[in-house]
């Protein structure tokens, strides 16, 4: 997984108030100006800052400034060690409409001093944040929704006092600020719950890392903050708890844990004994105790976390775009405001009337549905996804997989399951070991190699109880092979040298099956062949078939012999099929394939094609180069989660463009509404808010239907026998 980002330089900020993009663009401002911050990014989704401080400055003294500077724009930094859902403080809102009935009830006795008084304290209590934004904004000239809001409020105040009376509703000015304000109120706090429940999967990662462990000391077992647990100590885990670190299951008993959290897998785990043990995962039944391996940031869950975060700081390329227009909005609608205000006057309107009109055109115009159409979507997308054990690293990702046209497979860990097992070993000529030497020594150098045909090697080593030396100087070659000193003796296990053939009785080897072959050599002497066979992914043809149904064309690239690759490619009914691949040689860039391309791998050599795909997908990987490479994360080798990763990244699109759409439409509908004095039967500028406050939440009701989006492959109920060798 990909590492945490250095802690020394780098700052994550939760940020309370924004509410459109215009926020984003001034936090961002605000923060880049800082001496010795390198790099500002907001998210209005996730509400979050990430910053990078220049190594040279004091974090201390840098990130005080940071956070100074936020509050001097109008927002505030939020310092909860966890994670919290928004939309918390409905009583805020309960108490609120509670005011406002009692300003309405004076307002109808006619006390009319006291309902200005009384609405002026709803204005104060209520919206005391967002008019504190709006002046500073308007003093500033740096105007979003939060100024608005404010001039339409300061200016129903203002006209109210004055004892303007022509308006032929029976309720004053006064009444309709207080309105206004509690509308959006109770608009944001909605607004703010549905937007949580696109950052349930982040939340549940978050409740998940525990932050207290049981460690032993002194034959005691002691409770710790989680992250001061050091590698090697010995942590308790009693049934029913989440799982603090990443750890060796310790005594005699296998355990069974729930890793849906992780890897969207529903059914529960067993691990045996020295088996490792995810922090996050769920322990069911009764306690046992881990060896510490990794904690907090270093360990799955909390590598996932990052992944989640990172994908949630990236920007797709349309939002970008749908930025630069939001920018031009409010100054149009603020110029045009107060043109239409002076033809009302001049067409027979009273002021207040006039001022009801230019702020109903104000508080409508502000594009928080447009801003928010997108990352929403993407929140809930990479939430989701999530959920099911895919973790994009990336949000740019999603729209790529979304445009993709080409979906390329390596063979070995991928369309097959990646765990061959031997099937026959052929002795070269005039061989001088015999086939447990060749078998031992080709363990001792593949006992820490992750490579399938290493880990075949090595079970069969145990298989046989043979007692596997220990190696030195081994050196793996990606796509090549393996070599190291074993009891004195070089031993290469690498691919066959065909120029080696002479040396083994042809007739004898299964030519007729497509076996994996590994050459076996010892002090320069090839010594025997090894014949592997495996079976092919219980979802594989499934999932093949689902992806050429929705378009794509399909290839696959291998290092493996070409016989072994052209069988699995006609199992699965692929055309492109092409194997003895080196790493570098999988995708070249002049095969003719439609971009954008995805590539769907699992080993160190497929992160190569995965740098050279415009998207890497790494299924159920655990080496860190592939890792780094890939763009989305597989926690679950599933050929079915790479369809349900397409299948959601194009509903994202759809979706978003349905946002954008209904927001920008609904934008200059509402404004022109409001130019010809439409929201006064509702309310004025209060009835514009009700409106404004309802198409934010519509877009965000929109994005949560990416939830109940039904992504399923069934698989095959019987496997496929198949050999080969990874690539």
């Amino acid at each position: 997984m990909q590492r945490a980002p250095d802690p020394s330089n780098h700052l994550q900020l939760r940020i309370d108030g924004m509410s459109c993009p215009a926020c984003v663009r001034r936090i961002e401002r605000a923060v880049s100006r800082i001496e010795g911050v390198v790099q500002a990014e907001v998210d209005l989704a996730s509400e979050r800052a990430w910053v990078v401080i220049s190594e040279k400055a004091p974090r201390a003294r840098v990130q005080a400034a940071i956070e100074h500077a936020i509050e001097g724009v109008g927002y505030r930094v939020l310092h909860e060690e966890r994670h919290q859902l928004g939309g918390k403080n409905g009583w805020e809102v309960v108490v609120a409409w509670i005011c406002l009935a009692l300003t309405y009830f004076i307002g109808r006795v006619g006390w009319s001093r006291l309902e200005w008084f009384m609405a002026v304290f709803v204005v104060v209590v209520v919206g005391r944040r967002t008019i504190e934004r709006g002046v500073k904004q308007i003093a500033s000239f740096d105007l979003s929704l939060d100024a608005l809001v404010t001039m339409g409020v300061l200016a129903s105040l203002v006209v109210a006092f004055m004892g303007e009376s022509t308006h032929h509703h029976a309720h004053s000015e006064a009444l309709m600020a207080s309105l206004l304000v509690v509308v959006l109120r109770t608009g944001k706090e909605i607004e703010a719950r549905a937007k949580a429940r696109a950052s349930e999967a982040v939340e549940a990662l978050f409740r998940s890392m525990p932050r207290l462990a049981r460690v032993q000391k002194d034959g005691e077992w002691v409770e710790v903050p989680a992250p001061s647990v050091k590698r090697g100590e010995k942590v308790k885990v009693g049934p029913f708890e989440h799982v603090p670190v990443d750890g060796i299951l310790l005594g005699d008993e296998p355990v069974e844990l729930d890793e849906s959290l992780i890897t969207g897998e529903s059914k529960p785990v067993l691990k045996h004994p020295q088996a490792l043990v995810k922090a996050g995962s769920l322990a069911l039944g009764k306690s046992f105790v881990l060896q510490a391996e990794a904690v907090g940031a270093e360990s799955e869950l909390g590598r996932l976390l990052q992944l989640l975060l990172q994908a949630q700081q990236g920007r797709l390329p349309s939002i970008e775009s749908v930025d630069r227009v939001v920018r031009w909005v409010i100054p149009l609608v603020l110029t045009s405001s107060f043109v239409v205000a002076i033809a009302w006057m001049l067409g027979g309107a009273s002021l207040k009337q006039s001022v009801r009109i230019a702020a109903s055109m104000w508080v409508v115009a502000c594009p928080c549905a447009v801003g928010i159409a997108a990352p929403i979507a993407v929140a809930t997308a990479i939430g989701e996804l999530a959920k099911k054990g895919a973790f994009v690293r990336r949000a740019t990702a999603l729209e790529e997989v979304a445009r993709a046209k080409t979906l390329v497979f390596d063979k070995t860990g991928t369309v097959t399951c990646g765990a061959p097992k031997l099937k026959k070993i052929l002795m070269a000529q005039g061989a001088l070991l015999g086939e447990d030497e060749i078998i031992k020594l080709s363990a001792a150098i593949e006992s820490v190699s992750p490579h399938p045909i290493g880990r075949a090697i090595f079970e069969e080593a145990m298989r046989r109880k043979l007692v596997v030396p220990p190696a030195s100087m081994v050196e793996e070659q990606v796509g090549k092979g393996v070599s190291g000193i074993v009891e004195g003796v070089m031993v290469k296990v690498r691919r066959p040298d065909h120029q080696c053939d002479e040396l083994f009785a042809i007739e004898q080897a299964p030519e007729t099956e497509p076996l994996s072959v590994a050459e076996v050599e010892v002090d320069g002497r090839v010594q025997a062949r090894m014949y592997f066979e495996d079976f092919l992914r219980d979802s594989a043809k499934d999932s093949v078939k689902a992806l050429r149904k929705m378009g794509f064309h399909l290839a696959i690239r291998s290092g493996d012999d070409a016989r072994v690759v052209q069988r699995i490619a006609e199992e699965l009914d692929i055309k492109d099929a092409i194997g003895g691949l080196h790493p570098q040689e999988k995708i070249r860039g002049d095969e003719g394939w439609l971009r954008p391309v995805v590539m769907v791998g699992d080993g160190a050599n497929d992160a190569i094609a995965m740098g050279r795909a415009e998207v890497g997908m790494a299924l159920g990987a655990r080496m860190e180069l592939t890792l780094r490479a890939a763009d989305i994360v597989l926690e679950r080798p599933d050929l079915g989660l790479v369809v349900e990763v397409i299948q959601m990244a194009r509903s994202l699109l759809r979706i978003i463009r349905q946002n954008l759409v209904a927001a920008f439409a609904y934008n200059v509908v509402a404004i022109f509404a409001a130019a010809f004095g439409v929201f006064e039967a509702i309310g004025g500028p209060a009835g514009a808010a009700l409106a404004m406050s309802a198409s934010s939440i519509a877009v965000v009701l929109n994005s949560l239907r990416l939830k109940k989006l039904s992504l399923k492959v069934r698989p095959q109920k019987k496997s496929i026998a198949l050999s080969q060798k990874d690539a």
